[in-house]
């Protein structure tokens, strides 16, 4: 159909040393990573080189030799988000001192210290111990802080274990760093104690990535605005069949496309269509596409494809498509300046 199977990008930053790694985009290879990006330079994978590079972070790109995220940190597709407060941030006292000491807090206020705009990688931990399913959370990519609770992670790690290769989940996140001036084990004093608690949002199980692959042409993701019903979906119920309705609410991505639609009296009406897998499933409201359109005609302009959050729900009888997207009005300028034609 002409989409992009996003499995195959080898498009990755990471901290990792100048070394042979495996190929984000083809396993059964070696690719150099220069301590900055991916070079040109490959070579074939044999017994020897197995060996040659072990440690290396693993084909999928998830976590390097130490654990930490290695990859490109992509965030969630659905921006419908819940808080989720971690655990274990009492046995990392030395990653918050050292977050601390990177937001200059070498002397915690009485109150403490909550670090603005945070965000953590969400990564699946199968080494751990304890928890087979275990999911490790590492602020700003690099500070092991704890882990989801048990329960919860036992429903993430699956749906983290299955995204695209080289790529791992990166979250917003709340970290607060506070002093700690008595041990809880034995009641001493300690001297120079900081503990800490971090929540994160969380995106519900089936918006961490979309349902379909986003276009293999140059596209931009529209920013996530007030729901839209489109209307027409029962004339495309062969195209919606296929996205497995009748389960859990499908997280997709749409398509925008300005068209001119033919009325049966007077002049053709301006619309915003909506497609999944370059198809049509319906269109929007002429209130609302006058709302949206020169949004989704800014972008065209630029070359690239206006993509949106949308979910599909129903049954192979009848189906529903809401599209998440904000109105042009409610687009910040400095959005706007940042899309570049390809």
């Amino acid at each position: 159909m002409g989409w992009f199977n996003r499995r195959n990008s080898a498009n990755v930053s990471a901290t990792a040393k100048p070394d042979w790694y495996t190929d984000p985009a083809a396993p059964g290879q070696l690719r150099y990573w220069d301590g900055t990006a991916w070079t040109d330079r490959f070579a074939p994978m044999s017994d020897e080189q197995t060996s040659a590079v072990a440690g290396a972070p693993p084909a999928r790109g998830v976590r390097a030799s130490d654990g930490r995220p290695f990859g490109r940190p992509v965030p969630p597709w659905s921006e419908k988000l819940v808080h989720q407060d971690i655990v274990g941030e009492s046995f990392h006292e030395d990653a918050f001192k050292a977050i601390a000491a990177e937001y200059g807090q070498r002397s915690l206020p009485e109150y403490g210290y909550e670090i603005p705009e945070a965000t953590a990688a969400i990564v699946p931990d199968p080494d751990n111990k304890f928890d087979p399913n275990a999911v490790a959370v590492w602020v700003e990519g690099k500070h092991l802080v704890g882990h989801l609770p048990r329960e919860v992670a036992a429903a993430y790690a699956p749906k983290l274990e299955a995204l695209d290769r080289g790529t791992y989940l990166r979250v917003q996140a709340r970290v607060w760093i506070g002093r700690d001036d008595w041990d809880q084990n034995t009641g001493a004093q300690k001297k120079d104690g900081v503990r800490g608690s971090v929540s994160v949002r969380l995106p519900e199980l089936n918006g961490i990535t979309a349902f379909n692959d986003l276009p293999d042409e140059p596209h931009t993701v529209l920013p996530w605005g007030r729901a839209t019903q489109v209307t027409g979906e029962e004339l495309h119920m062969d195209v919606l069949r296929t996205f497995a309705l009748g389960s859990d609410p499908r997280h997709v991505a749409a398509t925008l496309h300005v068209i001119e639609e033919a009325r049966r009296s007077g002049d053709p009406v301006r619309l915003v269509e909506v497609r999944l897998d370059g198809e049509r499933v319906g269109v929007m409201s002429k209130v609302t596409s006058e709302q949206i359109h020169d949004l989704v005609t800014f972008v065209a302009d630029k070359g690239r494809v206006p993509v949106a959050r949308a979910i599909v729900k129903g049954s192979d009888l009848r189906a529903e498509v809401t599209v998440h997207v904000a109105r042009t009005s409610e687009v910040p300028h400095k959005w706007l300046n940042s899309i570049q034609a390809p």
